[in-house]
């Protein structure tokens, strides 16, 4: 459906000033990144076509505004992972605001929050040592495995081949050992924040690998009529995800990430839930 990309925009960034409202009580460190940090250097704000906000933090800082912002944040935004959504399975958190919808396709046939959000990704340390590197990896994807085998929608997950054949047998097994998909997705978290510190962090589903230092502070860059911070370290970043990022794609592949049903800036998704009887 047509979206009107700029009053999203809007409302994205309100969001964003209250994440940073939050951040800076707690003294929580958060940085842009993908392609909002790409947006905040080439285009000093959004992507034109993009239709989120990403930041992301160190996994410390991340487990922090886990268990210590949810009881700052005003009453209309929603902090959404698995710990406040029983059905939430995405390795990464969201802030909602409630009052708002943005119904992904990828995800309407789940009994969650849908408001418009920005995403609030965890880097964690990669192990030095490439045995150990392995082994966290080989853990990760075991456990992202159990948790869409345990998955009750199924709908977005239904792909063939052996993955789908290897989700139906762990399923059983899953829920003998687990017995609920938050339980794993805990058992996982845990896994990651138990991590020691390393010279390297990644984000969980992110292929590229970067060094801690480039992370260890943050600069403000404009962004829109506002700043945001971004890593100190955010040219060898964005570098290493984009490689020449300072030039845009070719206009075929100037899309938006996330394709939606159903937006509606001024209504709260619940309407639509409970009208459409999802």
């Amino acid at each position: 459906m047509d979206i009107d990309i700029q009053s999203l925009h809007t409302a994205e960034i309100s969001i964003l000033e209250e994440l940073d409202k939050v951040c800076k009580t707690l003294g929580i460190r958060y940085f842009a990144c993908y392609g909002t940090a790409l947006g905040a250097v080439r285009h000093k704000g959004f992507i034109p076509w993009d239709d989120d906000i990403d930041v992301g933090m160190l996994r410390e800082d991340y487990e922090r505004f886990r268990k210590e912002a949810p009881a700052l944040l005003p009453p209309h935004l929603f902090y959404q992972n698995y710990d406040t959504e029983n059905d939430y399975f995405l390795s990464h958190a969201k802030l909602r605001d409630s009052r708002t919808t943005f119904i992904e396709d990828s995800w309407k046939d789940y009994q969650w929050n849908h408001g418009v959000f920005i995403d609030i990704f965890p880097f964690d340390y990669v192990p030095q040592h490439p045995l150990r590197m392995w082994m966290v990896h080989f853990k990760k994807r075991f456990y992202q495995n159990i948790i869409v085998s345990i998955d009750k929608t199924r709908k977005y997950w239904k792909e063939p081949g052996w993955k789908s054949k290897l989700r139906a047998l762990l399923k059983p097994l899953a829920l003998l050992i687990y017995k609920n998909r938050p339980a794993v997705e805990k058992k996982l978290d845990d896994m990651l924040a138990a991590l020691p510190p390393s010279d390297r962090v990644c984000a969980y589903e992110d292929p590229y690998v970067y060094h801690t230092a480039w992370f260890k502070s943050t600069v403000d860059l404009p962004f829109e009529q506002h700043t945001i911070p971004l890593p100190v370290g955010y040219d060898e970043m964005l570098t290493a995800a984009y490689g020449d990022y300072m030039t845009p794609p070719p206009v075929e592949h100037q899309k938006a990430v996330h394709t939606a049903s159903t937006v509606d800036l001024a209504r709260s998704y619940s309407h639509y839930v409970s009208s459409q009887g999802q």
